[in-house]
Parts: structure tokens; sequence; C-alpha cells
């Protein structure tokens, strides 16, 4: 099982690249290619060709494709990608790869009166132009407070593990 190396966040457009590779000796025939993403909840289909399979791929030869998917819910996800097809000896064969990955939520706000902390999860930058902060009932005619901030791609973590991609306090 493979895993997949970068990070995936919820309202990404998940987008891959997949390569069928013949590295026998003979052609392989008839071929049906399937991908689809599994999560806890379902099962999308991103390509079938059974309607129509691929006529063949010579040994030595590839069929390449491209898949997208808008990410819509957290955690794990399963990218399938499986081949069935006729070998040299006109033997059926199926080959399924599977690849892991995790889908995080790229912004976490958490509140405590009268702070509001915003975590950016992303590191790509981000650009909030407006947060507004005033909690409980004396808000009604209180000045709100307009900031914008942008955060730009830094690493993670500062040396000693702390954690770099923490936002201002707002009070």
């Amino acid at each position: 099982m493979c895993v997949l190396c970068r990070a995936i966040y919820l309202g990404e457009t998940f987008c891959s690249y997949i390569s069928i590779n013949n590295s026998s000796n003979f052609d392989a025939r008839d071929i049906i290619i399937k991908s689809e993403i599994q999560t806890e909840r379902q099962r999308i289909m991103l390509l079938d060709t059974s309607k129509s399979p691929v006529e063949s791929i010579r040994a030595g030869g590839r069929y390449d494709f491209i898949v997208e998917h808008d990410v819509k819910e957290l955690g794990a996800h399963t990218l399938v990608c499986t081949a069935l097809y006729y070998d040299g000896d006109a033997e059926r064969k199926y080959l399924p790869q599977y690849f892991k990955f995790m889908v995080s939520n790229p912004l976490s706000v958490r509140t405590k009166v009268p702070l509001i902390l915003l975590h950016i999860n992303s590191v790509s930058n981000i650009l909030i132009i407006y947060v507004l902060s005033c909690a409980g009932p004396r808000c009604e005619g209180a000045l709100i407070t307009l900031i914008e901030h942008t955060w730009s791609t830094e690493p993670a973590l500062k040396e000693g593990g702390e954690d770099n991609r923490t936002g201002p306090m707002i009070s």
C-alpha cells in the first residue's frame, strides 16, 4: 500500500496523474481500467473504461490518464486503481493498486471570550481579509476591530518543536 506524501486539504481539488505500464514481454489486450476514491462513507468512481476498454498496451508501453475529485470529506481516503486485462496466453489478469491519503482541515477557529485564535493548518498562502472580534450580548453598538493579515508559507515548526503556523491573537 502506497501512501501519498503531499497533504490534501478539505475543499481542494484532488488531481492525480496515473500511468498504467506494461512491463511484460507481451501485449496486454482488452484492458478495463477503473479508478475510484474510497472514504468511510462513500465510493466515488473517477474513471471506468468497462464500456470501451483500452484495446491494447504493447510490451513496454503505457496508458496515461488524469483523474480529479473535489474533496468534500475529512479523514482517511484511498485512491484505488485497477486493471483487468488479457495477457499473452489469453488468461484474464487483475491488478489492483491502493494509495492512502488523509484529508485535513485547512483552517480551524477556536474561540475563547473575548479572544479569537486562528490556526492555519495549510502551508499555502492564506489571506484573511476581515476578522470581526466581538462576543457576548454587550456587542450591540460596540466597536468591532477590522484586521487584515496575510500568512505566508513558512516551515510548520520552529526550532525546538514550537508550532509556527498560528496567526495573531485578536481582541
